[in-house]
């Protein structure tokens, strides 16, 4: 990266939103950079191609980053750019549990709704680690999913006292993302909606 000395530069007055202290913003009356910062992760964004170099060439001088080029994965989320905008997925997150699991191995299901059956096993399920993980694990889906929320919330009432119904529910919601797990949300480009 090639960059100018810019000791006399003051410093980039960035804020940072009032309920992310990860997420920071410099917005100008006809331009806003976007900067993203996760452990030693960074994502920098925005409609600024003149600002965004310099941000770049300032945080080198400080921290010594490497550029890697557009996004396309960032903390188990894939970024597909498409013509008509951008969409986040979990596809290799979903598909790596799903082995896990072993649900790979059984049909998938067609409706995410956890049947009223898996109420009806009260046998203690004896590894409730398990079935923590895997609610937990679930609950991350949710942030490309949000369809399954629902259920993911349903589950999560039963981290104290489950049972094997609790258990096969759990897996149940994880058939269901095995039904197309490359499943995400859209964010279309277009300024209508």
């Amino acid at each position: 990266m090639v960059c100018k000395a810019f000791r006399h530069t003051r410093l980039y007055w960035f804020y940072s939103f009032q309920n992310d202290d990860s997420l920071f913003y410099k917005l100008q009356p006809k331009s806003r950079v976007i900067l993203v910062v996760y452990v030693d992760d960074i994502v920098i964004t925005g409609n600024e191609s003149a600002e965004i170099p310099k941000l770049k060439c300032f945080l080198d001088q400080q921290f010594k980053i490497k550029h890697l080029g557009a996004l396309n994965y960032f903390l188990g989320m894939e970024v597909l750019q498409v013509t008509d905008g951008v969409v986040l997925t979990h596809r290799k997150f979903a598909q790596d549990l799903i082995a896990k699991y072993q649900c790979d191995t059984l049909p998938p299901v067609t409706c995410h709704q956890l049947p009223s059956t898996y109420a009806a096993d009260s046998t203690v399920f004896a590894d409730a680690t398990t079935y923590r993980k895997l609610v937990g694990k679930l609950n991350y889906l949710t942030k490309t999913r949000p369809y399954l929320s629902y259920s993911v919330q349903y589950l999560s009432q039963f981290l104290q006292a489950l049972t094997q119904g609790h258990m096969a529910a759990a897996l149940h919601t994880l058939r269901y993302v095995n039904k197309d797990s490359s499943q995400g949300l859209f964010f279309n480009n277009k300024n209508d909606f």
